[in-house]
Protein backbone atom coordinates (compact mmCIF):
# COMPACT_ATOMS: atom_id res chain seq x y z
CA UNK A 1 0.00 0.00 0.00
CA UNK A 2 1.31 3.41 -0.46
CA UNK A 3 0.67 6.75 0.40
CA UNK A 4 -0.13 9.84 -1.37
CA UNK A 5 0.50 13.64 -1.27
CA UNK A 6 -1.05 16.53 -3.98
CA UNK A 7 1.01 19.88 -4.59
CA UNK A 8 1.01 22.84 -6.46
CA UNK A 9 3.81 21.40 -9.48
CA UNK A 10 0.68 19.45 -11.10
CA UNK A 11 1.96 16.44 -9.35
CA UNK A 12 0.71 13.81 -7.75
CA UNK A 13 2.74 11.45 -6.22
CA UNK A 14 2.37 7.76 -4.34
CA UNK A 15 5.01 6.81 -1.43
CA UNK A 16 5.98 3.91 0.73
CA UNK A 17 5.13 4.27 4.90
CA UNK A 18 9.40 4.79 4.59
CA UNK A 19 9.08 8.31 2.68
CA UNK A 20 10.50 7.15 -0.75
CA UNK A 21 8.29 7.47 -3.72
CA UNK A 22 6.63 4.81 -5.73
CA UNK A 23 5.19 6.51 -8.81
CA UNK A 24 3.81 10.03 -9.72
CA UNK A 25 0.67 9.73 -11.36
CA UNK A 26 0.49 11.39 -14.58
CA UNK A 27 -2.49 13.00 -17.31
CA UNK A 28 -3.78 15.67 -15.38
CA UNK A 29 -3.30 19.12 -16.69
CA UNK A 30 -3.88 21.48 -13.67
CA UNK A 31 -2.84 21.61 -10.10
CA UNK A 32 -4.82 19.22 -8.07
CA UNK A 33 -6.72 20.33 -5.86
CA UNK A 34 -7.82 17.62 -3.44
CA UNK A 35 -8.20 13.36 -4.08
CA UNK A 36 -9.33 10.22 -2.14
CA UNK A 37 -8.94 6.45 -2.93
CA UNK A 38 -12.43 4.64 -3.99
CA UNK A 39 -13.65 1.91 -2.59
CA UNK A 40 -12.82 -0.26 -5.65
CA UNK A 41 -9.12 1.12 -5.45
CA UNK A 42 -8.91 3.84 -7.87
CA UNK A 43 -7.31 7.04 -7.10
CA UNK A 44 -9.51 9.62 -7.66
CA UNK A 45 -8.11 13.04 -7.82
CA UNK A 46 -9.89 16.56 -9.26
CA UNK A 47 -8.14 20.10 -10.18
CA UNK A 48 -8.18 23.12 -8.97
CA UNK A 49 -8.82 25.31 -12.27
CA UNK A 50 -8.73 28.75 -12.97
CA UNK A 51 -12.10 30.60 -13.97
CA UNK A 52 -11.76 31.68 -17.62
CA UNK A 53 -8.74 28.89 -18.67
CA UNK A 54 -10.67 25.82 -17.88
CA UNK A 55 -9.27 23.33 -15.73
CA UNK A 56 -12.65 21.67 -13.90
CA UNK A 57 -12.04 17.87 -14.49
CA UNK A 58 -11.29 14.90 -12.13
CA UNK A 59 -9.80 12.15 -12.96
CA UNK A 60 -9.02 8.55 -12.46
CA UNK A 61 -5.90 6.13 -11.73
CA UNK A 62 -6.41 2.55 -11.35
CA UNK A 63 -4.15 0.81 -7.80
CA UNK A 64 -1.15 0.68 -10.36
CA UNK A 65 -1.14 4.78 -11.62
CA UNK A 66 -2.75 4.26 -14.57
CA UNK A 67 -4.95 6.51 -15.75
CA UNK A 68 -8.58 5.51 -16.49
CA UNK A 69 -10.94 8.30 -16.87
CA UNK A 70 -10.91 12.06 -17.31
CA UNK A 71 -14.53 12.66 -16.15
CA UNK A 72 -15.35 16.04 -17.62
CA UNK A 73 -18.56 18.23 -17.57
CA UNK A 74 -17.92 21.39 -14.32
CA UNK A 75 -17.62 24.72 -16.42
CA UNK A 76 -16.01 26.26 -13.49
CA UNK A 77 -14.15 25.42 -9.93
CA UNK A 78 -14.87 21.72 -8.17
CA UNK A 79 -15.00 22.61 -4.64
CA UNK A 80 -15.88 19.14 -3.28
CA UNK A 81 -16.29 15.35 -4.74
CA UNK A 82 -17.41 12.67 -2.49
CA UNK A 83 -18.39 9.23 -3.09
CA UNK A 84 -21.14 7.63 -2.10
CA UNK A 85 -21.83 4.04 0.25
CA UNK A 86 -23.38 2.46 -3.25
CA UNK A 87 -19.96 3.45 -4.53
CA UNK A 88 -21.27 6.63 -6.74
CA UNK A 89 -19.08 10.00 -7.59
CA UNK A 90 -20.72 13.08 -6.80
CA UNK A 91 -18.96 16.51 -6.92
CA UNK A 92 -20.13 19.91 -6.80
CA UNK A 93 -18.89 23.27 -7.17
CA UNK A 94 -19.24 26.99 -8.33
CA UNK A 95 -21.61 26.10 -11.30
CA UNK A 96 -24.12 25.38 -8.42
CA UNK A 97 -24.53 21.77 -9.96
CA UNK A 98 -23.97 18.60 -8.32
CA UNK A 99 -23.01 15.81 -11.05
CA UNK A 100 -23.19 12.19 -10.55
CA UNK A 101 -21.14 9.45 -11.52
CA UNK A 102 -20.77 5.89 -11.48
CA UNK A 103 -17.87 4.16 -10.02
CA UNK A 104 -15.82 4.22 -13.53
CA UNK A 105 -16.06 7.89 -13.98
CA UNK A 106 -19.59 7.85 -16.76
CA UNK A 107 -22.29 10.54 -15.90
CA UNK A 108 -25.23 9.67 -14.96
CA UNK A 109 -27.37 12.83 -13.38
CA UNK A 110 -27.12 16.41 -12.60
CA UNK A 111 -28.67 17.29 -9.38
CA UNK A 112 -29.89 21.12 -10.12
CA UNK A 113 -31.35 23.28 -7.17
CA UNK A 114 -28.67 25.96 -5.74
CA UNK A 115 -28.35 29.12 -7.58
CA UNK A 116 -24.99 29.99 -5.63
CA UNK A 117 -21.10 27.83 -5.75
CA UNK A 118 -21.93 24.52 -3.85
CA UNK A 119 -19.43 24.62 -0.71
CA UNK A 120 -20.06 21.68 0.82
CA UNK A 121 -21.57 17.76 0.48
CA UNK A 122 -22.52 15.12 2.47
CA UNK A 123 -24.39 11.98 2.61
CA UNK A 124 -25.98 10.99 6.10
CA UNK A 125 -26.63 7.66 7.66
CA UNK A 126 -30.05 7.00 6.35
CA UNK A 127 -29.02 8.01 2.75
CA UNK A 128 -30.34 11.37 2.10
CA UNK A 129 -27.65 13.69 1.04
CA UNK A 130 -27.35 17.11 2.29
CA UNK A 131 -25.61 20.15 0.60
CA UNK A 132 -25.12 23.65 1.38
CA UNK A 133 -24.15 27.32 -0.99
CA UNK A 134 -22.62 30.50 -0.46
CA UNK A 135 -25.79 32.08 -0.17
CA UNK A 136 -26.68 30.29 3.03
CA UNK A 137 -29.06 28.02 1.73
CA UNK A 138 -28.96 24.16 2.30
CA UNK A 139 -30.70 21.65 -0.10
CA UNK A 140 -31.63 17.83 1.28
CA UNK A 141 -31.58 15.39 -1.04
CA UNK A 142 -33.09 11.46 -1.55
CA UNK A 143 -31.21 8.84 -2.36
CA UNK A 144 -31.51 9.43 -6.25
CA UNK A 145 -31.18 13.49 -6.10
CA UNK A 146 -34.64 14.00 -5.58
CA UNK A 147 -35.32 17.33 -3.51
CA UNK A 148 -36.60 16.71 -0.81
CA UNK A 149 -36.38 20.00 1.44
CA UNK A 150 -34.54 24.02 0.98
CA UNK A 151 -33.39 25.47 4.18
CA UNK A 152 -31.74 28.67 5.09
CA UNK A 153 -32.15 32.72 4.42
CA UNK A 154 -32.99 32.17 8.55
CA UNK A 155 -30.70 32.18 10.61
CA UNK A 156 -27.48 30.96 8.86
CA UNK A 157 -27.57 28.14 11.00
CA UNK A 158 -27.11 24.77 8.50
CA UNK A 159 -23.43 23.94 7.39
CA UNK A 160 -21.72 20.21 7.98
CA UNK A 161 -24.45 18.10 9.31
CA UNK A 162 -24.42 14.78 11.03
CA UNK A 163 -27.44 12.53 11.68
CA UNK A 164 -28.18 11.10 15.14
CA UNK A 165 -29.09 7.68 16.10
CA UNK A 166 -32.61 9.27 17.05
CA UNK A 167 -33.24 10.70 14.15
CA UNK A 168 -32.31 14.58 15.63
CA UNK A 169 -29.42 16.45 13.67
CA UNK A 170 -26.84 18.64 14.32
CA UNK A 171 -24.90 21.14 11.96
CA UNK A 172 -21.97 22.84 12.89
CA UNK A 173 -21.63 26.53 10.69
CA UNK A 174 -19.07 29.63 11.59
CA UNK A 175 -18.46 28.65 14.97
CA UNK A 176 -21.59 27.56 16.02
CA UNK A 177 -23.20 23.84 17.05
CA UNK A 178 -26.96 23.29 16.08
CA UNK A 179 -29.42 20.73 17.14
CA UNK A 180 -32.54 20.00 15.15
CA UNK A 181 -35.22 17.42 15.69
CA UNK A 182 -36.29 14.95 12.58
CA UNK A 183 -38.26 17.88 11.40
CA UNK A 184 -35.67 20.08 11.06
CA UNK A 185 -36.81 22.44 13.82
CA UNK A 186 -33.89 24.11 16.05
CA UNK A 187 -33.35 22.95 19.67
CA UNK A 188 -30.80 24.26 20.90
CA UNK A 189 -27.62 25.73 20.12
CA UNK A 190 -24.04 26.11 21.16
CA UNK A 191 -21.62 28.89 20.44
CA UNK A 192 -17.76 27.66 20.55
CA UNK A 193 -15.35 27.22 17.68
CA UNK A 194 -14.43 22.94 16.80
CA UNK A 195 -10.63 23.66 17.64
CA UNK A 196 -9.25 24.37 20.97
CA UNK A 197 -10.90 23.77 24.06
CA UNK A 198 -13.18 20.53 23.42
CA UNK A 199 -14.48 20.55 26.89
CA UNK A 200 -17.43 22.93 26.58
CA UNK A 201 -18.77 21.13 22.90
CA UNK A 202 -18.14 17.60 25.64
CA UNK A 203 -20.42 18.96 28.17
CA UNK A 204 -23.10 20.59 25.58
CA UNK A 205 -22.96 17.14 23.92
CA UNK A 206 -23.76 14.94 26.91
CA UNK A 207 -26.19 17.47 28.14
CA UNK A 208 -28.18 16.55 24.88
CA UNK A 209 -26.84 12.81 25.13
CA UNK A 210 -24.82 12.70 21.95
CA UNK A 211 -21.25 11.53 21.66
CA UNK A 212 -19.15 14.33 21.10
CA UNK A 213 -16.76 12.39 19.44
CA UNK A 214 -19.47 12.48 16.26
CA UNK A 215 -18.36 16.09 15.70
CA UNK A 216 -14.44 14.58 15.50
CA UNK A 217 -15.20 11.05 13.56
CA UNK A 218 -12.67 12.52 10.91
CA UNK A 219 -9.90 12.60 13.36
CA UNK A 220 -7.62 9.43 13.45
CA UNK A 221 -6.71 7.28 16.45
CA UNK A 222 -3.38 7.09 17.98
CA UNK A 223 -3.45 4.57 20.92
CA UNK A 224 -6.17 5.52 23.18
CA UNK A 225 -6.29 8.87 21.77
CA UNK A 226 -6.95 10.90 19.19
CA UNK A 227 -5.35 13.32 16.67
CA UNK A 228 -6.78 16.27 15.38
CA UNK A 229 -4.92 18.70 12.63
CA UNK A 230 -7.48 19.99 10.34
CA UNK A 231 -8.17 24.32 9.75
CA UNK A 232 -5.14 24.30 13.08
CA UNK A 233 -1.91 26.13 13.43
CA UNK A 234 -0.81 23.29 15.91
CA UNK A 235 -1.71 19.22 15.73
CA UNK A 236 -3.19 17.98 19.14
CA UNK A 237 -3.93 14.67 20.63
CA UNK A 238 -6.74 14.80 23.29
CA UNK A 239 -8.63 12.35 25.17
CA UNK A 240 -11.62 11.01 23.44
CA UNK A 241 -13.88 10.56 26.49
CA UNK A 242 -13.34 14.37 28.11
CA UNK A 243 -12.03 16.30 25.14
CA UNK A 244 -8.39 16.91 27.49
CA UNK A 245 -5.64 17.66 25.46
CA UNK A 246 -3.01 14.94 26.03
CA UNK A 247 -0.50 16.52 23.58
CA UNK A 248 0.15 19.52 21.21
CA UNK A 249 2.64 19.66 18.17
CA UNK A 250 3.17 23.13 17.20
CA UNK A 251 3.68 23.94 13.43
CA UNK A 252 4.50 27.26 11.64
CA UNK A 253 1.83 26.45 9.23
CA UNK A 254 -1.68 26.11 8.96
CA UNK A 255 -4.01 23.66 6.78
CA UNK A 256 -2.65 20.17 7.22
CA UNK A 257 -3.51 17.19 5.02
CA UNK A 258 -4.67 13.66 6.69
CA UNK A 259 -2.24 12.46 8.76
CA UNK A 260 -1.05 9.21 8.32
CA UNK A 261 -0.15 7.23 11.75
CA UNK A 262 2.23 4.56 11.82
CA UNK A 263 3.31 2.06 15.32
CA UNK A 264 6.52 1.61 15.87
CA UNK A 265 7.47 -0.36 19.17
CA UNK A 266 6.71 2.10 21.73
CA UNK A 267 5.77 5.15 19.99
CA UNK A 268 3.79 6.50 17.22
CA UNK A 269 5.09 8.25 13.74
CA UNK A 270 2.56 10.93 12.45
CA UNK A 271 3.23 11.71 8.99
CA UNK A 272 1.52 14.55 7.89
CA UNK A 273 1.74 17.81 5.37
CA UNK A 274 1.19 21.38 5.38
CA UNK A 275 0.69 24.14 3.00
CA UNK A 276 3.95 25.03 2.81
CA UNK A 277 4.70 22.08 0.80
CA UNK A 278 6.33 19.79 3.81
CA UNK A 279 6.29 16.52 4.98
CA UNK A 280 5.94 16.45 8.46
CA UNK A 281 7.38 13.57 10.66
CA UNK A 282 6.33 13.13 14.01
CA UNK A 283 6.86 11.13 16.66
CA UNK A 284 5.42 10.41 20.11
CA UNK A 285 5.19 8.19 22.75
CA UNK A 286 1.62 7.53 24.38
CA UNK A 287 2.35 7.52 28.45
Amino acid sequence: AGYYHEGNDKSLRLWDKEGNLIKTLEGNSREIEGMFQTTQGYYLAWESGNEGQGGFNIYLWDIEGNLLKVMAGHTSRIRCVIETRAGQILSCGVDAKIRVWDKDGNLQNIMTGHDKQITALKQLKNGLFVSSDTDDITIIWDEVGNLIKKLGKKRDDIGSVIMLDDNRYVSYRRFKFFLWDADWNLLDILETPLYGDKKPIWEWAKTHHIDPMIFYSGDSVIGKYRLSAYWRWDIQIYHPETGETIHTFYADAQFFTKPIIIKEDDYFIVIIGDMKGRILFLRWREE
